[in-house]
């Protein structure tokens, strides 16, 4: 594992990307939204816990997309 402690960005994809690896997220509509609740664990102990809204995580995901496109890398998130 990598020490994401100092740098927020990093922390929030490493914790997003082991939610999804790991199974560790729920998807809840609360309000009329609907969120997602993510979870990373080492060695059985909660290293992280975040909770995106689906249209920030939409929005993240079209960033790096676009982002990825400029940069002329060949990625597909789907």
């Amino acid at each position: 594992h990598t020490n994401m402690k100092n740098n927020k960005t990093k922390s929030l994809f490493y914790s997003i990307r082991c939610g999804f690896a790991h199974g560790s997220f729920n998807k809840v509509k609360f309000l009329g939204e609907q969120f997602y609740f993510f979870e990373n664990r080492y060695r059985n102990k909660i290293r992280g816990r975040i909770v995106v809204k689906e249209k920030t995580l939409l929005k993240i995901i079209e960033i790096i997309e676009k982002s990825a496109k400029k940069e002329n890398y060949n990625i597909d998130v789907t």
